[in-house]
């Protein structure tokens, strides 16, 4: 039995952030975080923190193609040193400029979201960052064991999870834009893609992200809140030049 686990601590290259609720849609496969009894941190058990969910293209980027259900082995994709924060944050920052997201708060947004899912700890397995699940992925995929929170709040461990495998930054990118987009059929991803994208230095803009993803069942750590998502972004902020 394998377990990896990610600290996501708030209080890292700096601080700041706030917001409100939005309405539930049914879940389609949900993951977790743990966090400990004062907030400060959050513990994921494996990396992924978050969900499944379905395709269309968004930004610059096409889905990637579906290439048959296959498993793979998980394979360690850190993209920068455990722990180190500043240089966590910059070269997932260069990564994403890279391909193709401009924005800078987009990006930072994207930034804090893989934290959460990958932990300081950088527990990455096949360019996995935003810690996806298979759901109805039709490429590759890889088993590792999760923690999830029932309705009740009751940490439920599941020992053999799939998650998304993806073979490069640019297939893990696209895919996670490809989810996150205006056009969705489901309300709270679009929701979320609005909230992301605002072109403003914003705690609504950061909680109103981190709430419509939860709305949208992305996730089952419901204590992991708004609030503290949007310090998470001034944190990412803070390590930017």
């Amino acid at each position: 039995m394998v377990f990896s686990f990610a600290f996501v601590l708030l209080n890292g290259c700096a601080l700041r952030e706030r917001g409100g609720p939005i309405v539930p849609e049914p879940a389609e496969g949900r993951t977790i975080a743990v966090p400990d009894e004062k907030m400060s941190t959050v513990t994921s058990v494996h990396q992924p923190l978050w969900l499944s969910i379905s395709h269309t293209p968004t930004y610059a980027f096409t889905a990637p193609a579906a290439t048959g259900e296959r498993k793979v082995k998980p394979v360690e994709t850190p993209w920068a040193p455990a722990w180190d924060k500043e240089q966590i944050v910059r070269r997932l920052d260069q990564i994403l400029q890279a391909n193709g997201i401009a924005s800078k708060n987009v990006r930072v947004r994207m930034i804090a979201h893989a934290v959460v899912a990958s932990g300081w700890s950088q527990k990455i397995w096949n360019y996995n960052a935003w810690g996806v699940k298979q759901g109805g992925w039709e490429g590759s995929y890889y088993i590792m064991p999760t923690v999830e929170y029932d309705d009740a709040g009751n940490a439920v461990m599941l020992e053999h999870e799939t998650w998304r495998s993806f073979n490069s930054w640019q297939e893990a990118i696209a895919d996670f834009t490809s989810r996150i987009h205006p056009e969705s059929d489901r309300p709270a991803w679009r929701a979320a893609h609005e909230f992301l994208t605002r072109e403003k230095v914003s705690v609504a803009a950061a909680v109103g992200y981190w709430e419509s993803l939860g709305a949208g069942n992305y996730y089952t750590a419901t204590k992991f809140t708004g609030e503290k998502f949007a310090r998470l972004c001034a944190t990412v902020r803070s390590c930017l030049p």
